[in-house]
C-alpha cells in the first residue's frame, strides 16, 4: 500500500498516540486545550506525513482549535478503527 496523504485512513494510521488523542477530543466548536495546545498547534501545519488537520481560532480572547474538513474525516477513521478493536 503506497502512502497517500489525501486519504483520511492513511493519515490516521500515521498519527502518534498524542495526535490521535487531541484529534479525538476536538470537533467543530472552538476548544481551549491547555497542555495539549502544543500538539494541536503542530497539527495546524501540513507536513510530509499529513496535511493540516486543525485550525487555530480565537475564542473568548484565547487561542482555541477546531477540526478542519480533513481533520473531521481523519477523526471518523480513528473512531472506526477503534470500534474494530
Amino acid at each position: 500500500m503506497s502512502y497517500d496523504n489525501t486519504n483520511p485512513r492513511h493519515v490516521a494510521l500515521r498519527l502518534s498516540q498524542g495526535q490521535e488523542t487531541v484529534l479525538l477530543g476536538l470537533d467543530d466548536k472552538p476548544s481551549i486545550l491547555g497542555c495539549a495546545e502544543a500538539t494541536a498547534a503542530r497539527m495546524t501545519k501540513a507536513t510530509k506525513r499529513r496535511p493540516a488537520l486543525v485550525t487555530r481560532v480565537t475564542h473568548d480572547g484565547q487561542p482555541a482549535f477546531v477540526l478542519n474538513a480533513m481533520g473531521a474525516s481523519v477523526q471518523v477513521q480513528l473512531r472506526a478503527m477503534a470500534a474494530q478493536l
